[in-house]
């Protein structure tokens, strides 16, 4: 039915271009040669022929989709190009045949050919226009796109590619329905990025807002911060201002209480020698100090000692191995020698073999002819014998007639002279049997205790493999006992480096003691240094108390004297709390010396010996860190430098097991050789 149609359309469409004007037929072939080359092209590289050099059946069904054609139609068209039969077309055999077709079409010829030609020519016009609306199609569809925007519908431009195609070909009337909701989608799309830019503006635009406001806030918070330090400065001014005022009024009853300055400068020698006594004290404490920084000094020369003697023991170690490789390498050479002398013992024996085959080949050889002539020997003798028998008969015909025996005897002489002759030729013969016999005996013999020679030649050389053997087993016994050795001193560096990480453990837990106490004493000091300002604090109202008590009455002043008396103890007290540093006793000294000021000064003295105190303080601390970072550091290198040790010690493990491997396969392969030899 297929061909039917495609037969009639041929026919039809042969007559159409029979009635057409023809055109000049040279350019009209080559035009059409040359579109159909680029066709044919197309279709190759879509179909992917390409690749493998031809189309089939199955590529050419893929033409139904693309231009309307059915399975029976393209199965008609491809057996019609299909001229070998082969089940596949190349492209110059597609191109070979459309321009066969195309040529004889122009030619023109009988009705056959002309049917053949209308065929051809309508299946190639038919795809040439399915080409051509597929260009249209392309053209039209890119012109949409870039008139709806090509970035938008980019990720989607085969789908809407396909659905295009179909709703053009199937339903054409809802092409530009089609057109129009992809217009409305791509407006949406691009309204929809637009609001997302506008939301990220929006987004960095508020989070600018917030890093503004926060900025203005942290400064703000750092205004607010100066200002209070400021105010609390001029309130720590305005106070010593009125401590110095009262302090200036106190100067007016320095002569009432000259009395008690003398009172004052014992106490005050007192407490120099308390002082004295505190110096001494942090002098202990810094000796003490000293010998523990000593004792940190020794323990980490003792821990370098011990890294010295582990790197020693390294080196004793590398150099053992370097015994063991060179042992290793003596052991190879003398299995390869023993292997050669096996291989040589082995040829020996072969050698051997082979005569002792030549041997018994030989003897078997010479027992043959020993046979063979024993055999003809015995027939001759028999011969003899039945000659000697037929004499005697004779001999009794001769004594019955003796004048005929005359002639016979004579004969019979003659031939008794022979017989004796050929029993003394075989006498001979006997003799030469036996003479060759005790030759062949003497050469066996010989070549027994030849044989015998080299049997003990090679029991000698058994022997002495076997002695070298021995001596490997020697050799590989002490390998293992040196390789226990070294497993051995392994297992003390182990042990030696967990005493190691033992000893950094107890020294991190000494500095962190160290920093603990460091911290407390701080702390203490701190809390000390405030409790002394709250006591000075508190002094300094109970002083501007006592001076309103002088100004209103003097008679009050012996209790002001008692009360001097109490802060003068509450001083003391003071003191020897403030004497746990060297600086406190250069205040002390000061302090001590006639012509005290006044108690503002005291109260200074006091604030700058603290803060001094303070910064050295905070100097030992600084320091004390310092040596803790170089303490871990150094517990650090010590650390991979075990760490290292112990990779070491691993490797020198598997390299002592690839030995006792390599000895033991030598052993295996030393026994096997002895058991085949």
């Amino acid at each position: 039915m297929a061909e039917k149609r495609l037969s009639r359309h041929s026919r039809r469409t042969a007559r159409r271009r029979r009635e057409l004007p023809e055109e000049p037929g040279e350019n009209v072939g080559r035009r059409d040669e040359a579109y159909m080359i680029q066709k044919v092209r197309e279709f190759f590289h879509e179909v992917g022929g390409d690749d493998r050099g031809s189309i089939t059946r199955t590529d050419m069904q893929t033409l139904q989709a693309k231009f309307g054609f059915s399975p029976q139609d393209l199965e008609v068209v491809f057996d019609k190009l299909d001229v070998h039969g082969n089940g596949y077309l190349t492209r110059e055999e597609l191109t070979d045949q459309l321009s066969h077709f195309l040529t004889d079409q122009n030619q023109g010829g009988d009705e056959d050919v002309e049917q053949q030609m209308a065929d051809t020519s309508y299946q190639s016009q038919g795809l040439q226009q399915q080409v051509q609306t597929e260009d249209e199609e392309k053209q039209h569809f890119e012109k949409l796109v870039e008139r709806l925007g090509a970035t938008v519908i980019s990720e989607h431009r085969s789908e809407m590619w396909k659905l295009w195609v179909q709703i053009r070909r199937e339903e054409p009337n809802l092409l530009g329905l089609l057109e129009d909701f992809m217009a409305k989608v791509t407006s949406q799309i691009q309204e929809s990025q637009q609001e997302k830019e506008e939301v990220e503006k929006t987004l960095k635009r508020r989070v600018t807002d917030h890093n503004t406001e926060v900025q203005r806030l942290y400064e703000e918070m750092e205004q607010q911060i100066a200002s209070e330090n400021e105010r609390f400065q001029s309130e720590l001014r305005r106070e010593q201002d009125v401590t110095l005022a009262e302090n200036e009024k106190l100067k007016l009853s320095n002569r009432e209480l000259e009395i008690q300055l003398q009172e004052t400068r014992n106490q005050l020698v007192a407490q120099q020698q308390e002082a004295e006594r505190v110096t001494e004290h942090i002098a202990e404490v810094r000796r003490q100090d000293q010998e523990e920084e000593q004792q940190i000094s020794n323990e980490n020369e003792s821990i370098q000692s011990e890294l010295q003697e582990l790197r020693r023991e390294q080196d004793v170690t590398l150099a053992e191995n370097e015994k063991l490789k060179l042992n290793t390498e003596e052991l190879e050479i003398q299995l390869q020698e023993t292997r050669n002398q096996l291989v040589a013992q082995q040829q020996e024996a072969e050698r051997i073999t082979e005569l002792k085959a030549e041997v018994q080949r030989l003897n078997q050889e010479k027992e043959q002819q020993i046979s063979s002539k024993n055999e003809r020997f015995q027939s001759e003798l028999q011969t003899l014998r039945r000659e000697q028998d037929v004499t005697l008969a004779e001999n009794e015909k001769l004594k019955l007639n003796n004048q005929e025996l005359e002639i016979q005897l004579q004969e019979t002489r003659n031939q008794l002279v022979a017989q004796q002759q050929e029993a003394e030729r075989l006498t001979e013969l006997n003799t030469e049997v036996q003479r060759l016999n005790q030759e062949m005996e003497q050469q066996i013999s010989s070549e027994d205790e030849r044989f015998q020679s080299e049997l003990q030649a090679l029991h000698r050389e058994q022997d002495v493999t076997l002695a070298e053997n021995e001596k490997l087993k020697l050799n590989n016994q002490e390998l293992e006992i040196q390789l226990q050795e070294t497993r051995n001193q392994l297992v003390a560096q182990q042990q030696e480096a967990e005493r190691i990480t033992e000893l950094n453990a107890e020294v991190q837990r000494l500095n962190q003691e160290m920093e603990q106490q460091i911290s407390s004493e701080t702390e203490r000091f701190q809390n000390e240094v405030q409790g002394q300002l709250q006591t000075l604090r508190r002094e300094q109202y109970v002083t501007l108390a006592e001076n309103e008590k002088l100004k209103l009455n003097n008679q009050e002043l012996e209790i002001q004297l008692q009360e001097t008396r109490n802060q003068l103890v509450a001083q003391q007290q003071e003191a020897e709390r403030l004497t746990e540093h060297n600086t406190e006793v250069q205040r002390l000294d000061k302090e001590a010396k006639p012509q005290i000021s006044s108690e503002d000064e005291h109260l200074q003295s006091e604030l700058q010996t603290l803060r001094r105190e303070q910064d050295v303080t905070l100097a030992e601390n600084e320091k004390l860190k310092l040596n803790n970072q170089e303490l871990e550091i150094q517990l650090q290198e010590t650390h991979n430098q075990l760490v290292a040790q112990q990779q070491e010690a691993e490797r020198l493990t598997e390299l002592n097991a690839e030995v006792q491997r390599l000895n033991q396969e030598m052993e295996q392969q030393i026994s096997s050789e002895t058991e085949r030899f």
